[in-house]
């Protein structure tokens, strides 16, 4: 049976997570992250610095833990990055900072920086849809049942839509006992959640 863990991805919780998924499975044979279809060649994006399910990926993956991309929809959300933005970020990954006048350097940055403005304010509108929010969760749903995957780490929301497509998986919320992920707990318990999990692991 899959177990399923839902969790806050913040990455200062990150170690508390690898010692849980260490102690509780040592490295699982076949692990099913919050990534996309193409997560290796889009390990971070100047829009979005969420690195946290790319950690676990390159843990777990060096330990002969076979990763499985779960979030195939993810663009729904994300747009993509503007073709002068994407020239931008290839410099900036290759550390080719190297400009004839320090205005092509300043202009370079602020198309960045609006850049980013500008991806954030159309994922955040982009959130805020359901007819989204079900296609990306059916992403996941799409790639558990084509997978079988041993574990599947993503978060809540998207692991509660899978509880509830999938009610037999064994669905653990792993909780951080700290007054930021306390609040968020209580209030998306309160705003947010539409099933229990069948057990809340407690990390202090």
């Amino acid at each position: 049976m899959t177990d399923l863990i839902g969790l806050l991805h913040r990455e200062r919780n990150l170690d508390k997570v690898i010692d849980f998924v260490n102690k509780k499975y040592g490295p699982p044979e076949s692990l099913m992250l919050e990534l996309p279809s193409d997560w290796r060649k889009n390990t971070e994006n100047i829009g979005d610095k969420d690195t946290f399910f790319y950690v676990l990926a390159k843990e777990y993956e060096s330990r002969g833990s076979q990763i499985i991309a779960g979030d195939l929809n993810r663009i729904v959300h994300s747009p993509p990055l503007s073709k002068k933005a994407t020239e931008i970020e290839k410099k900036i990954r290759n550390k080719d900072f190297e400009y004839e006048t320090n205005f092509d350097g300043f202009k370079d940055l602020a198309i960045l920086m609006s850049e980013i403005i500008r991806y954030k304010t159309i994922k955040n509108y982009n959130l805020l849809s359901s007819k989204k929010g079900e296609i990306r969760n059916s992403g996941f749903l799409t790639a558990l049942n084509s997978s079988d995957p041993e574990v599947i780490i993503i978060g809540d929301h998207h692991a509660q839509y899978l509880k509830i497509h999938r009610p037999e998986l064994k669905y653990t919320y792993l909780h951080h006992n700290t007054l930021f992920d306390n609040w968020a707990f209580h209030s998306n318990s309160f705003f947010f959640k539409t099933i229990e999990p069948d057990f809340i692991h407690f990390n202090n």
